[in-house]
């Protein structure tokens, strides 16, 4: 609004005051002074010509990646470069923050201009500049600011550097693939380190190729899949620069051969270890503390029409579906808004994409409390965005200038989740409790993730058979689905407790654990019973000298949850006696006849023990007997062989 002006004077109020203030005649005072400017506006007439036509480049470039452009943050850095020629100029270390952070937003674009018009290649150097990300493809629809580039300083190998920047290039992938071929070349210096090859390429042969995959099986915190991806990126790059002529001196043999294969590592977890599923109780204190899951956005940082509420019940309904579903992170996020089917009283069915396992338009039996909420996220969608389109996402990435049409990636949301839980005071206290309970769980697990594991785990526990969970799950191997869960050294040491007194062994004398560090040592789990012969002990099961004739062993050491294991087995040796009596000698048939006739002993007196329990014992036999049966479904017992046993 322009203002009145003040007396005689052609100076506006506001000047005339300054003026006056000044005691400067408003003459000499019209001809120094600034125009005043609202709150929301800024001016670039008084810099330089260069530095005006950067910062209109810089704002066009961030306004096109639908990047928020705060006026007033403009208007409070101006002061700060004015006497700069360019924006490269600008020392950000003396500036405040907030016209430091508006310099760094600026500058990537500015720098990347300058290089495009000098001809400088900015991928020539060992460390490249943030802008020369803009170089490289990216796989978001919306180019996020470059912050760090790429540092290859950290490949100590010399050589090796200069073939993966050489490939990166000529090839130019994917802006979030750079930073796996900058990390697959530092772990392969790393391997080279101490060997000749590292200083002189002539000396790499195929030992030392194999000394980097070997090093890779075992890199901390590299999980099997990572690791086999960061071997075909070096294998990609040794190709490109092999048949490019970039390995001239380095000797044929440096290749990756057929043997240099990747061996998936014993993912058996040590009892005393956390497992990966979230516990219930973190879970549960997560549940009582979800009102606070939401942002402290500006109003310039927030969709038009949405509050800090909107957003926070946005992401706890994506919470929710995760707690409850156990889908994988971005499984969840990218939920179609017409993904519910045949939704009654009793639940529905939850149509998602597997696209992992490149299994579309999967089904997955859902409670009716999980449909409730998301209908009542679908019915607070419709009141924000009219009629939305059902082949849409039913969690939209809310942006200020959103369209509705991406949904939230499974990336933000993480960093939205681990955001809050690291703000929860509480949180600390109750993994310390958890932990001294025997029951450990690291911080760090905190993650998305965990809630698939919970899924399974929770799943388990509740007695669900392997093969439903193996569907519910979506794995195409059983393998798979046994490592989202695990039993505890606690209920495992607790089940041993219950049936100690009811252990026998094929005479029906008792036979109690004493110590349960022993019984790990010295017994090994058959299908039939547990197992002390040495020998079989060593092989897991595998190797036993009379060939799974249990009933007959000294060695035998079964209990009552092997019931009807034994059981089946004593209609199996019938069934074998009958064949052997019309085709096998006198000596096999007796030989059967005497196991029937040990096994219907060891079961004999393994039902006059139950008759013993008190009614409290039997109790807690009861729940402990199908604890561990459950348990033992996911096993790899032995399955004993009659051809071999009788060839």
């Amino acid at each position: 609004m322009k203002q009145r002006t003040a007396g005689n004077t052609e100076l506006c109020r506001t000047h005339h005051a300054e003026a006056r203030s000044l005691d400067v005649e408003p003459r000499i005072f019209a001809s120094q002074a600034r125009r005043v400017l609202p709150a929301h506006h800024f001016t670039l007439e008084y810099c330089s010509e260069t530095l005006r036509a950067e910062i209109l480049y810089g704002l066009q470039r961030r306004d096109l990646a639908e990047f928020a452009v705060a006026p007033f943050l403009i208007r409070q850095l101006m002061p700060h470069i004015e006497s700069c020629i360019s924006l490269l100029d600008v020392d950000t270390s003396v500036l405040p923050h907030k016209a430091a952070q508006c310099v760094d937003n600026l500058r990537p674009y500015v720098a990347e201009l300058h290089d495009r018009y000098t001809g400088t290649d900015v991928l020539a150097g060992d460390v490249w500049p943030p802008h020369a990300e803009f170089l490289f493809p990216s796989s978001q629809e919306r180019r996020v600011v470059p912050r760090t580039g790429w540092d290859w300083c950290d490949v100590d190998c010399l050589w090796l550097r200069d073939l993966g920047k050489r490939y990166v290039a000529d090839t130019l992938p994917r802006r979030e693939d750079v930073t796996q071929y900058l990390r697959a070349c530092k772990a392969a210096s790393a391997s080279l380190r101490a060997t000749p090859a590292f200083d002189d390429r002539t000396q790499a042969d195929l030992r030392h190729m194999t000394r980097i995959v070997k090093d890779l099986e075992t890199v901390r915190g590299l999980s099997y899949t990572e690791a086999t991806r960061m071997a075909g990126r070096l294998k990609q790059m040794l190709l490109h620069c092999r048949t490019s002529g970039y390995m001239a001196g380095i000797p044929e043999g440096f290749a990756f051969h057929p043997m240099h294969r990747m061996r998936k590592q014993n993912k058996t977890q040590p009892y005393e270890e956390p497992g990966d599923a979230i516990p219930e109780d973190v879970i549960a204190f997560l549940d009582d503390n979800l009102a606070s899951f939401k942002p402290n956005f500006r109003s310039s940082h927030r969709a038009d029409g949405w509050t800090n509420d909107d957003y926070g019940h946005l992401w706890q309904t994506i919470y929710k579906v995760l707690r409850d579903t156990g889908r994988r992170p971005y499984e969840a996020t990218e939920l179609r808004f017409n993904c519910l089917r045949d939704v009654d009283d009793e639940g529905g069915l939850l149509i998602w994409d597997n696209r992992k396992g490149k299994r579309l338009g999967r089904r997955l039996p859902i409670w009716r409390s999980t449909v409730d909420i998301i209908l009542d996220w679908q019915e607070f969608l419709r009141s924000k965005v009219p009629n939305p389109d059902p082949s849409g996402p039913l969690f939209p990435m809310l942006t200020v200038r959103t369209t509705f049409t991406r949904p939230v990636t499974s990336g933000y949301f993480g960093q939205a989740f681990r955001k809050w839980t690291s703000s929860l005071d509480e949180l600390p206290q109750l993994l310390a409790r958890l932990d001294a309970a025997g029951d450990p769980f690291l911080d760090e697990q905190l993650v998305l993730y965990g809630f698939r594991h919970a899924y399974a785990q929770l799943a388990a526990d509740a007695g669900i058979d392997p093969v439903i969970l193996q569907e519910l799950m979506d794995h195409r191997s059983l393998d798979t689905t046994t490592g989202y869960f695990h039993v505890s050294r606690k209920r495992k040491r607790e089940a041993i407790e219950v049936l100690n007194k009811l252990r026998v062994d094929t005479h029906g004398r008792s036979r109690p654990v004493r110590d349960l560090e022993a019984y790990e040592r010295t017994e090994v789990a058959t299908i039939l019973g547990g197992c002390v012969e040495p020998s079989n002990v060593k092989a897991g099961g595998r190797s036993c000298p009379i060939r799974f004739q249990c009933g007959a062993c000294n060695h035998y050491r079964p209990d009552p949850t092997y019931i009807p294991e034994i059981e089946q087995e004593i209609k199996n040796l019938r069934a074998q006696i009958a064949i052997a009596e019309l085709s096998a000698t006198r000596p096999v048939v007796e030989n059967l006849e005497y196991n029937v006739g040990m096994m219907q002993a060891v079961l004999r007196k393994m039902h006059e023990k139950l008759t013993t329990l008190t009614p409290e014992e039997q109790a807690i036999y009861e729940t402990f007997h199908a604890e561990i049966r459950k348990s033992r479904r996911f096993l790899d017992l032995m399955v004993i062989d009659r051809r071999s046993q009788n060839a």
